[in-house]
C-alpha cells in the first residue's frame, strides 16, 4: 500500500510503501540513524496521508 507523509525531516521522502493492507493508525519508519513516527491523518479510501508526530534514535 502507498501512503503519503507530511511533517518530519527533509530528506525523508513524501511518500513511502508499506506491506499492510489496511491503513494502520501509525507507521514507523527507520530514516538515518533513528526512526521517524506517523499517525495517521486522512484516509479517503485511496491514499492514506500520515503525519509526522516524533524521532526517536536507536539505542546503541
Amino acid at each position: 500500500m502507498e501512503i503519503k507523509l507530511t511533517g518530519g525531516p527533509s530528506g525523508l521522502g513524501r511518500h513511502a510503501s508499506i506491506s499492510d493492507a489496511e491503513p494502520p493508525d501509525r507507521v514507523v519508519i527507520r530514516y538515518l540513524n533513528g526512526y521517524e513516527h506517523f499517525e495517521i491523518s486522512e484516509y479517503d479510501g485511496e491514499v492514506p496521508t500520515y503525519r509526522w508526530i516524533y524521532s526517536t534514535k536507536i539505542a546503541e
